[in-house]
C-alpha cells in the first residue's frame, strides 16, 4: 500500500510540474538591443518567470542596473498571432510604470511604450519610452534578421 501511495505521490508532482511548465509565457526571457549605446534605454532586459525583472546597461554586463517586479495584468492575442500584454512595473527607483508590450508570434522580438500614470493606447515607435528588443538565443532562428 505504500508503493501505490508514493507512486501516486510521485506521478502528481510530474504531472504538476508538466503542467505548470507548459503555460510558460513568451515575455519570459532575456531581451537584447545592441544599439542602444549611451542611450536611456538598456541593452539587456531580463524578466523572470517569478514575476522579477533585471536591467542591465550593456549586453556583457554581469551585474543589473536596476531591478524590480513585474505583473501581467492582462494578455490577449491578434489576429496576426502577436501577444499583447499590459505590465505593471514597479522598482525603486523609478516607481510605477505601466507598459504596453507586444511579442511577434515567433517569439523573436519584443516591443513596448510605457507611462507612469496609465497604460499608452497603442505602440508608437515615434514617442518616448517606446522601446525594441529581440530575444537573447543561441538558436539561429530566432536570431535578429
Amino acid at each position: 500500500m505504500r508503493i501505490f501511495i508514493a507512486m501516486a505521490i510521485f506521478l502528481s508532482i510530474i504531472f504538476f510540474a508538466i503542467v505548470s511548465l507548459s503555460d510558460t509565457d513568451k515575455l519570459f526571457n532575456m531581451w537584447s538591443n545592441l544599439s542602444y549605446l549611451d542611450s536611456n534605454f538598456p541593452q539587456k532586459i531580463e524578466f523572470n518567470y517569478d514575476g522579477t525583472y533585471a536591467t542591465y546597461k550593456y549586453s556583457s554586463s554581469m551585474d543589473a542596473t536596476s531591478r524590480g517586479t513585474y505583473q501581467i495584468t492582462k494578455k490577449w492575442s491578434d489576429s496576426k498571432g502577436y501577444i499583447w500584454y499590459q505590465v505593471i512595473i514597479s522598482d525603486l527607483v523609478e516607481g510605477k510604470r505601466y507598459q504596453l508590450a507586444r511579442v511577434d508570434n515567433e517569439g523573436r522580438k519584443l516591443e513596448f511604450a510605457y507611462n507612469k500614470d496609465s497604460y499608452p493606447s497603442k505602440l508608437n515607435s515615434d514617442e518616448t519610452g517606446c522601446c525594441i528588443y529581440w530575444r537573447t538565443t543561441l538558436d539561429y532562428k530566432l536570431s535578429p534578421e
